[in-house]
């Protein structure tokens, strides 16, 4: 019985891809891919009641990801449509200062931000004094890249003000 389910669900798998590039050649695109998300879902079931939770996790999070590679070569090698030329209504090219402005906000603000969203993260865990230290050490690198691309993904400094707020209360709430 393992082996059949097992079989059921690598076929469901290797099914995904092909239905995918049916998809684009129809107009409603909607029920093929209800259909490819159904098949992806019944293969990780099927896999699940042939080798338990354990080994289905492995399956969804490394073999699932063999269609979408070869998904993402049928896409490639699809003849590319030429886009039409438009106007940006973006400026072109940004001033030295906003660049130094978007430099000195990813560095040190963000790094703030991030210490003080691994701290009160790690506070929050039930975990020892030793474990969380390790925990904010792991964490804050990760938030200071998020916030940094956050922060500097705009042109408007309202998300800006709102880290400055949040260290602020987060800051006055970790004093009490």
């Amino acid at each position: 019985m393992p082996v059949l389910l097992t079989t059921i669900a690598f076929l469901f798998l290797a099914i995904t891809p092909i239905i995918g590039y049916l998809s684009q050649k129809s107009a409603p695109k909607w029920p093929y891919r209800l259909l490819v998300l159904v098949l992806l879902v019944g293969s990780f079931y099927a896999f699940k009641s042939a080798h338990g939770i354990e080994h289905a996790v492995f399956y969804c999070l490394f073999l699932i990801t063999v269609p979408a590679y070869v998904w993402i070569y049928i896409n490639s090698t699809r003849k590319p449509v030429k886009p039409i030329k438009r106007p940006s209504p973006y400026r072109s090219t940004a001033s030295i200062w906003y660049k130094l402005l978007m430099i000195l906000l990813a560095g040190p603000l963000a790094l703030a931000m991030a210490i003080v969203m691994a701290t009160g993260v790690t506070h929050l865990l039930p975990l020892l004094t030793l474990n969380r230290l390790v925990v904010m050490i792991m964490l804050m690198p990760l938030l200071w890249g998020l916030i940094a691309v956050w922060l500097t993904a705009t042109t408007h400094l309202s998300r800006t003000g709102l880290i400055l707020i949040s260290i602020s209360g987060l800051s006055v709430w970790g004093l009490q």
